[in-house]
Protein backbone atom coordinates (compact mmCIF):
# COMPACT_ATOMS: atom_id res chain seq x y z
CA UNK A 1 0.00 0.00 0.00
CA UNK A 2 2.13 2.24 0.72
CA UNK A 3 5.12 2.15 -2.30
CA UNK A 4 1.67 2.15 -4.39
CA UNK A 5 1.27 5.81 -2.34
CA UNK A 6 4.91 6.23 -3.18
CA UNK A 7 4.72 5.77 -6.77
CA UNK A 8 0.94 7.72 -7.52
CA UNK A 9 3.16 10.57 -5.78
CA UNK A 10 6.23 10.75 -7.90
CA UNK A 11 3.70 10.30 -10.95
CA UNK A 12 1.74 13.30 -9.76
CA UNK A 13 4.60 15.75 -9.05
CA UNK A 14 6.22 14.84 -12.31
CA UNK A 15 3.02 15.53 -13.90
CA UNK A 16 2.48 18.81 -11.84
CA UNK A 17 6.48 19.86 -12.83
CA UNK A 18 5.99 19.34 -16.47
CA UNK A 19 2.60 20.94 -16.96
CA UNK A 20 3.89 23.96 -14.82
CA UNK A 21 6.92 24.48 -17.02
CA UNK A 22 5.63 23.38 -20.47
CA UNK A 23 3.02 26.49 -19.74
CA UNK A 24 5.93 28.91 -19.63
CA UNK A 25 7.42 29.26 -23.29
CA UNK A 26 10.94 29.48 -21.99
CA UNK A 27 11.02 26.13 -20.17
CA UNK A 28 9.37 24.09 -22.99
CA UNK A 29 11.68 22.09 -23.99
CA UNK A 30 13.20 21.80 -20.41
CA UNK A 31 9.34 20.35 -19.02
CA UNK A 32 9.85 17.81 -21.95
CA UNK A 33 13.24 16.83 -21.16
CA UNK A 34 11.86 16.16 -17.63
CA UNK A 35 8.93 14.51 -19.39
CA UNK A 36 11.22 12.10 -20.92
CA UNK A 37 13.81 11.59 -17.96
CA UNK A 38 11.47 11.46 -15.23
CA UNK A 39 11.01 13.69 -12.33
CA UNK A 40 13.18 11.58 -9.76
CA UNK A 41 16.21 10.96 -12.44
CA UNK A 42 16.07 14.46 -13.07
CA UNK A 43 16.66 15.12 -9.31
CA UNK A 44 18.87 12.81 -8.88
CA UNK A 45 21.33 14.49 -11.43
CA UNK A 46 20.80 17.68 -9.68
CA UNK A 47 22.18 16.48 -6.64
CA UNK A 48 25.26 14.71 -8.40
CA UNK A 49 26.07 18.16 -9.83
CA UNK A 50 25.54 19.76 -6.46
CA UNK A 51 27.93 17.08 -4.93
CA UNK A 52 30.31 17.59 -7.06
CA UNK A 53 30.13 21.23 -7.43
CA UNK A 54 30.19 21.03 -3.36
CA UNK A 55 33.40 18.71 -3.86
CA UNK A 56 35.40 21.20 -6.09
CA UNK A 57 34.83 24.10 -3.64
CA UNK A 58 35.82 22.13 -0.79
CA UNK A 59 39.16 20.94 -2.23
CA UNK A 60 39.76 24.12 -3.95
CA UNK A 61 38.85 27.15 -1.45
CA UNK A 62 37.92 25.43 1.98
CA UNK A 63 40.14 23.03 2.30
CA UNK A 64 43.42 25.38 1.73
CA UNK A 65 42.22 27.63 4.57
CA UNK A 66 41.36 24.34 7.08
CA UNK A 67 45.57 23.40 6.88
CA UNK A 68 46.40 27.09 7.15
CA UNK A 69 44.48 27.02 10.51
CA UNK A 70 45.42 23.92 11.78
CA UNK A 71 49.45 25.04 11.41
CA UNK A 72 48.61 27.67 13.31
CA UNK A 73 46.83 25.97 15.96
CA UNK A 74 49.22 23.06 15.74
CA UNK A 75 51.97 25.81 16.54
CA UNK A 76 49.99 27.87 19.09
CA UNK A 77 48.42 24.70 21.71
CA UNK A 78 51.37 22.36 22.29
CA UNK A 79 47.87 19.61 23.51
CA UNK A 80 46.21 20.14 20.09
CA UNK A 81 46.78 17.57 17.74
CA UNK A 82 44.59 15.26 15.08
CA UNK A 83 44.88 11.94 15.72
CA UNK A 84 44.81 8.96 13.64
CA UNK A 85 41.45 6.40 13.30
CA UNK A 86 43.50 3.70 14.88
CA UNK A 87 43.96 5.83 17.65
CA UNK A 88 40.72 6.86 17.98
CA UNK A 89 39.23 3.17 18.23
CA UNK A 90 41.79 2.31 20.74
CA UNK A 91 41.06 5.86 23.50
CA UNK A 92 37.70 7.46 22.23
CA UNK A 93 39.01 10.23 24.61
CA UNK A 94 41.81 11.31 23.01
CA UNK A 95 39.50 12.78 20.33
CA UNK A 96 39.66 15.80 22.30
CA UNK A 97 42.79 17.03 21.80
CA UNK A 98 41.43 17.88 18.37
CA UNK A 99 39.27 20.75 20.08
CA UNK A 100 41.74 23.69 20.17
CA UNK A 101 42.69 24.84 23.79
CA UNK A 102 40.34 22.31 25.07
CA UNK A 103 42.96 20.15 26.93
CA UNK A 104 45.17 23.29 28.02
CA UNK A 105 41.59 25.43 29.73
CA UNK A 106 40.70 21.91 30.95
CA UNK A 107 43.96 21.73 33.22
CA UNK A 108 43.51 25.89 34.34
CA UNK A 109 40.16 24.30 35.21
CA UNK A 110 41.08 21.65 37.33
CA UNK A 111 43.23 23.82 39.28
CA UNK A 112 41.50 26.44 40.21
CA UNK A 113 38.96 24.46 41.67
Amino acid sequence: MKKKWKNNYWKLATFVVVISLILNPELVSLGLFIDALGLDIFLLLLEVQAIAIAGFTFQTYLKPIFLSVNSILMKWDSNYFIPAKELISQYPSIIFHAIPGLVSFYWIFIIMV
